[in-house]
């Protein structure tokens, strides 16, 4: 234990890393919900016939229709609760300019991860399977559809975020 301790003393890390765990949730988030949902979709095409012998299954299985669009609007909570995190630990990261050039470097890492991303997604999305369930998720859509241009605004604002923050205690 002590050792770890000692491992972790004067390390630092990026801002711009909490913009790769946002990239992460978020894929993972969206993919969840889209599999997710698909799978209730054929199991109600399923069990419905079967379990239509009472009002409670009825009411029941009929409850989770609609709720896609609550998903969506989680889905856009969670992006922007990380992205004002994320806006958060910049402001409070004082970082020397001479780093900007890293930080380019970064941007330019996680844009091509980003629109690699980005490609994915639409595929999952246009998969025969999930094409019906993916209609019910607009604002995953637009989000994956534009990531890249999405996540070089938030790295520039968190880049400019920093160094203004870190050049007033200076």
């Amino acid at each position: 234990m002590r050792q770890k301790k000692q491992l972790l003393i004067g390390k630092r890390g990026s801002v711009i890393d909490i913009l790769l765990i946002l990239v992460i949730i978020g894929f993972t988030t969206a993919v969840a919900f889209l599999i997710s949902f698909t799978f209730y979709n054929k199991f109600y095409t399923v069990a419905a016939p079967m379990l239509n012998s009472s009002n409670e299954s009825i009411t029941a299985l009929d409850s989770m229709h609609g709720l896609e669009s609550t998903f969506d609007n989680l889905f856009i909570a969670i992006i922007v609760g990380l992205s004002i995190v994320g806006y958060i630990l910049a402001y409070m990261v004082k970082d020397n300019p001479v780093f900007i050039f890293i930080n380019l470097l970064v941007i330019i890492i996680i844009v091509v991860v980003g629109a690699a991303i980005s490609n994915a997604y639409a595929i999952i999305e246009a998969d025969s399977e999930l094409a019906a369930t993916a209609a019910s998720f607009p604002a995953q859509h637009f989000f994956y559809a534009n990531l890249p241009i999405i996540l070089t605004a938030l790295i520039a604002g968190m880049i400019i975020t920093m160094f203004v923050s870190g050049s007033s205690t200076q």
